[in-house]
């Protein structure tokens, strides 16, 4: 599972010991010890990650569909 982290970024939650609020935002504590800032509070975060999740699955119907109709091979 992953959560977009900004425009560019992402983090796996893999690779996350813990998110804990900061002051403005979270801070995102991952398992080789490094710290990242975030400017969402981890609600948001959690609300990134399922929005994130049901795009990709909006994503995979529409695909399927396509490919059942031979509009891809």
């Amino acid at each position: 599972m992953f959560i977009p982290l900004d425009k560019d970024n992402i983090i796996c939650l893999a690779n996350v010991a813990a998110i804990i609020r900061a002051d403005g935002g979270a801070v995102v504590l991952r398992t080789d010890g490094r710290r990242v800032s975030v400017p969402f509070s981890p609600i948001n975060l959690a609300k990134r990650h399922l929005k994130l999740a049901a795009d990709g699955e909006r994503r995979r119907e529409l695909i399927l569909e396509k490919t059942s109709k031979g509009a891809i091979s």
